[in-house]
C-alpha cells in the first residue's frame, strides 16, 4: 500500500509540473514591457523638461531627473536585494 501510496504521489507531483506556464516566455513578455515603459517614460521625461512652463525650475532639468530617479531606484531595490559587503550584489 505504501509504494502504490507513493507512485500515487509521485504522479501527482509529475501532472503538477507539466502546467502550461512557460517561465522563459514570462521573462521576455516582463522584460519587454518594462524596457517599453522605461522608454516611453525617458522621452516623456525629456519633453517635459523641454517645456517653457518649467523653464528655470531646477527640479526639471532632465540630467538631475535621471539621476534623482536611479539613486531612488537603488535605495528601493537595496531594501529587498542588500549588497553584499564586498559591493557586489547578491542577485
Amino acid at each position: 500500500m505504501l509504494i502504490e501510496l507513493g507512485l500515487r504521489v509521485y504522479e501527482a507531483q509529475m501532472k503538477n509540473k507539466e502546467t502550461g506556464f512557460n517561465q522563459a516566455l514570462f521573462n521576455k513578455t516582463m522584460l519587454e514591457n518594462m524596457l517599453k515603459a522605461q522608454m516611453a517614460t525617458s522621452k516623456l521625461l525629456g519633453m517635459m523638461s523641454l517645456s517653457p512652463h518649467l523653464e528655470g525650475n531646477d527640479k526639471f532639468i532632465f540630467k538631475d531627473m535621471v539621476t534623482t530617479i536611479r539613486e531612488d531606484v537603488d535605495q528601493i531595490v537595496s531594501n529587498f536585494f542588500p549588497k553584499d559587503e564586498g559591493g557586489e550584489d547578491d542577485v
